[in-house]
């Protein structure tokens, strides 16, 4: 990951403390594999598996009811986040 795209797409505010100490201490560049070690992503493939992985994750969304694809967003919202819980 590089520094760049993690000050664009990760604010450290919504990370544990120690991951965005360990984020910040490592300027922002952080292995595939580290990144799943920090919880930052859930899952890491291959790049030539990227969009079969991505169609599959889209699938399983589309296949879902769409309330509780509406929930699931609402629920996960930061704007719905209770203060001091991650």
């Amino acid at each position: 990951m590089s520094a760049g795209w993690a000050r664009r797409t990760i604010s450290t505010s919504r990370l544990p403390r120690a991951t965005a100490a360990y984020l910040t201490l490592r300027n922002g560049r952080l292995s595939a594999a580290e990144c799943l070690q920090q919880g930052i992503v859930n899952r890491v493939v291959p790049k030539d598996r990227l969009i079969p992985a991505a169609e599959e994750l889209a699938e399983m969304v589309c296949e879902s009811s769409p309330r509780a694809v509406q929930a699931a967003g609402a629920a996960l919202s930061p704007e719905r986040r209770v203060p001091g819980r991650r």
